[in-house]
């Protein structure tokens, strides 16, 4: 039981570098991949042919690892890291008219964005990435990515008939890891889950939330 408990501190102590250990895994692996690729040639000149399998061996073990650890690292940029429940944003709310209000969104990192929706409530969606538990070791733990805000029509007759308006919030990146996974049935051996997670509260009035996300998904609150 002490062992059990004094492994899940380690992992847990490891978790804010998890990005880090993932960046030099790959840097590692690629290091390795480019040796034994070197080292193939040398011993190929020389005629030395055990050494060259053995080499070979060791190089399409490295490389596939070197290509795959370097495309997480590249499709989790634009994601953010989930331990626990973390606070996102704050978000304003101003009315403008009838069922139109304008939503300004206050990251924690200072950035700031305002929209102006039709609808109302309002409503942010996110991507949830969750990995498979061997995955843990390699710094991979449950992540999230904001994708987009937009108005929410009460009244079913008024979704169908008013103006619909939704903003992106998703940032551009090289590598997709949502679309690359229904793409690819291969990559479920690292994938836990990937599912889409929303949240919408009133904005008839002028109030500030708190959008937060957890382990379930995204939590959108009046700030205290």
């Amino acid at each position: 039981m002490l062992q059990y408990a004094n492994h899940g501190f380690f992992m847990k102590s490891l978790i804010p570098y998890s990005f880090e250990i993932l960046v030099g895994l790959s840097v590692l692996f690629g290091l390795l991949s480019v040796a034994y690729f070197v080292a193939i040639f040398k011993a190929f000149r020389r005629l030395r042919l055990i050494k060259v399998g053995t080499r070979l061996v060791l190089f399409l073990i490295f490389a596939p690892l070197a290509l795959l650890t370097s495309g997480i690292v590249i499709g989790l940029q634009g994601y953010n890291q989930l331990t626990r429940e973390d606070l996102i944003a704050f978000i304003n709310i101003k009315p403008k008219g009838e069922q139109r209000f304008l939503a300004q969104i206050n990251y924690v990192n200072g950035l700031q964005e305002s929209y102006l929706l039709e609808g109302d409530e309002v409503q942010v969606d996110a991507n949830i990435i969750k990995w498979k538990h061997f995955a843990n070791f390699f710094g991979l733990h449950t992540h999230y990515e904001l994708t987009r805000i937009s108005g929410r029509y009460r009244d079913l007759d008024d979704a169908r008939s008013n103006k619909i308006s939704a903003h992106n919030l998703k940032r551009e990146r090289l590598v997709d890891l949502v679309k690359l996974r229904v793409k690819n049935e291969s990559l479920s051996f690292l994938m836990d889950a990937e599912y889409g997670s929303g949240a919408f509260l009133p904005a008839n009035k002028i109030v500030q939330y708190e959008l937060k996300v957890s382990t379930d998904g995204l939590l959108l609150r009046k700030a205290k």
